[in-house]
């Protein structure tokens, strides 16, 4: 028999029903058992008659009829109820999983088909993939009347119940820090659920990590250790690699670009900025040396550096202005005082960067030589472009063989700074002019050549 909890009312009265007609058929069974008794008339005994006996095994038959066929009834009732159940549970899965997409399908039709009748084909489109919903497929469950008391008791609990927060902490890789989050591990999508709390210090600091890893002890998080001379975990610092950590290193410090270098090697035989090699040391020691190579100049070679780089910029904003003069800006007496406020600037800072002293009258002189002023008519704007220059390049080689001197690399920060020596080639000499200055006559079946003392060879053409 079903449990009565468990029925829907159709259910219920169905069972009513059965158990009526089995009660019947009880009863009519045990009133077919019972013999019938003979009765005293006149104080004489008369025997039941053959009738009774023959009610009595028809009540018995159709009672024990009637028994099987309830007990069939409950039978057939038991399984149309777990049938009705499974299909309940099917729809309560699907709707919680989904449905993955089922893709369009081809089948050929049976049947005799010649070769001239081409054989029919019956498509089945697909169908696209349906996603999960558990909050639907609960809701749906609790109001099926034919979902099992062990679904709906489920789907009532997971729609009536509230958020169940439990903590998880994750490991930052970047940071070395341990974060720890709350999530909500009643919702169908923990994931989805996750809300950042605090982030906790790691049980060693880098320090201690870099101290335990040159001890070759190692510590799996933090810090990271040396092996050898080549640091793990580290990022490429100006010229060459350099650690994050227990290092005292400026944050401003960017990887080294490969822009220049060819030329760079060219002009000064090697590249200013790469990091020497490292010399045979432990961890800690090679630490501190690579701390010191980056350390700013002093003393005498930091001044040189400073220097300059203030006989750079100050080239540089004069060259900028004289870039954008036109030839009817020299008239203007507003244009001619910055120029000569600009060129003093340049000689001021030239001054420091070519180690002058005080200025006098022939220092000033050479100066002017070296950077004339724009506002003097007899110079061009390309030929002064040219003499800015070659000051530049001047000044780059002050810095670089400042940090050359002391086995430094020039630093990232630096590299506007270092310009490459641009090295230009001799004009050709006019042979003809040359000859004729030196009364000698030309011959084009000759090849001349001029030689530094002044004097000519030459030589037969082939």
């Amino acid at each position: 028999m079903a449990d009565i909890g468990t029925l829907t009312p159709e259910q219920m009265l169905q069972q009513q029903q059965i158990l009526r007609q089995q009660k019947m058929a009880e009863m009519l069974l045990q009133q077919g058992l019972q013999q019938p008794q003979g009765q005293m008339v006149s104080g004489r005994y008369v025997a039941p008659s053959i009738t009774q006996n023959l009610a009595g095994l028809a009540n018995v038959y159709f009672g024990q009829k009637g028994i099987e066929k309830g007990d069939q009834a409950q039978l057939d009732l038991a399984k149309a109820i777990r049938g009705q159940e499974s299909v309940a549970l099917a729809d309560y899965m699907n709707e919680f999983q989904g449905k993955p997409a089922t893709p369009d399908k081809v089948t050929e039709m049976a049947g005799p088909y010649t070769s001239k009748v081409p054989m029919p084909t019956a498509t089945m489109v697909g169908t696209p993939a349906v996603a999960g919903n558990p909050m639907l497929a609960n809701m749906n469950a609790l109001q099926n009347p034919n979902s099992p008391a062990f679904l709906r008791q489920h789907a009532m609990k997971k729609i009536t119940e509230g958020p169940n927060w439990a903590e998880v902490s994750q490991l930052n890789p970047k940071t070395g820090d341990t974060d720890t989050y709350v999530y909500d591990k009643n919702s169908p999508d923990p994931k989805s659920t996750m809300r950042f709390v605090a982030t906790s210090k790691p049980a060693l600091t880098r320090a201690e990590s870099l101290r335990l890893g040159d001890e070759g002890i190692g510590t799996g998080g933090g810090g990271q250790a040396f092996v050898g001379n080549a640091p793990v975990g580290n990022v490429t610092m100006a010229g060459g690699n350099v650690p994050t950590a227990g290092s005292e290193l400026p944050a401003s410090y960017k990887p080294v670009t490969a822009v220049g270098k060819n030329d760079l090697v060219k002009a000064y035989g090697y590249d200013p900025f790469k990091e020497p090699t490292p010399p045979n040391l432990p961890n800690k020691d090679i630490r501190q040396w690579r701390a010191d190579l980056y350390k700013p100049l002093s003393g005498t070679a930091g001044d040189q550096v400073t220097g300059a780089k203030l006989y750079y910029d100050t080239l540089t904003k004069y060259n900028n202005y004289v870039d954008g003069l036109t030839t009817s800006d020299l008239a203007k007496p507003s244009v001619r005082q910055m120029l000569t406020s600009l060129h003093a600037q340049v000689k001021l800072t030239g001054k420091e960067a070519n180690k002058l002293g005080v200025l006098n009258g022939g220092d000033e002189r050479i100066l002017d030589e070296v950077i004339p002023n724009y506002k003097d008519i007899l110079v061009t704007k390309e030929n002064l472009k040219k003499m800015i220059q070659n000051q530049k390049e001047f000044g780059s080689n002050i810095i670089v063989n400042a940090y050359g001197t002391q086995q430094k690399p020039v630093p990232e920060t630096m590299r506007k700074y270092v310009a490459v020596p641009k090295i230009e080639e001799a004009p050709a000499t006019d042979i003809k002019a040359t000859l004729k200055q030196l009364n000698i006559p030309y011959d084009p079946s000759y090849e001349y050549k001029v030689n530094s003392d002044g004097s000519v060879d030459r030589r037969k053409k082939r």
